[in-house]
Formats: structure tokens, C-alpha cells, sequence
């Protein structure tokens, strides 16, 4: 499995309109995402304080987690968030280890490690 991290950087006095952006962004996202192989898991998260966003996705391969970058969805959303001066890392892939799922009941070994 692959983790990919996107994160931008802002002004932190800009972060309700960010927050705003963001909510508004997951009407045409959503639909977009779920039709997308190979996804397993999105999550957008904020932090006002320090004026960053982050976006992190959890792929069932490196192939699919990359076609994510050529999503038209998702480049309209860049070009939405570029406007507001939100500046972008690199988008980082990286293979997952272990994770633990708190969903389910407490095995002998909670870990799980990836293939």
C-alpha cells in the first residue's frame, strides 16, 4: 500500500477562507475520487494555527496513487488554492510498513504489516 501526502502552505489569517475552499472543494472531489482505481482511504485536514493543509491518501499501488496528479478534479483545486497563494510541497508516495485499524478487535498481534 501507498501513502500519499500533499501539503500547502498559507498565511494563517487566511485560514477560514482556506477552510472554506477546502469543504467546497469536496462536492466535485468526492465523486471524482471514488471512481478513481486503487483508492482506499482520504483524509483533508488543517491546521489553522500554523497555516497549512494537508491532503493524504492511502493507494493500493504507486501506479495509482501518481494517477492522482492527473486528475482534472484536482488540478481545477490546485488552481483554486495557487489563486490564494497556498504554496505546495512535493508530493510525497511512500510505501506503508504497518498500520493499526482501531475498528477492529484487538488480535494477538494489533499491527499490520504490508506484503
Amino acid at each position: 500500500m501507498i501513502i500519499r501526502v500533499s501539503r500547502g502552505r498559507f498565511d494563517p489569517a487566511q485560514s477560514d477562507a482556506i477552510a472554506a475552499l477546502l469543504r467546497e472543494g469536496e462536492a466535485t472531489l468526492v465523486p471524482a475520487l471514488r471512481a478513481m482505481d486503487g483508492l482506499l482511504d482520504y483524509y483533508v485536514a488543517l491546521d489553522s494555527a500554523a497555516g497549512v493543509m494537508v491532503n493524504i491518501s492511502v493507494w493500493d499501488s504507486l501506479d495509482h496513487a501518481e494517477a492522482m496528479s492527473s486528475l482534472p478534479e484536482m488540478q481545477a483545486q490546485r488552481d483554486i488554492f495557487l489563486g490564494k497563494d497556498v504554496q505546495f510541497e512535493p508530493i510525497l508516495n511512500r510505501e506503508m510498513i504497518w498500520h493499526l485499524d482501531m475498528q477492529k478487535p484487538s488480535p494477538a498481534s494489533d499491527a499490520h504489516h504490508m506484503p
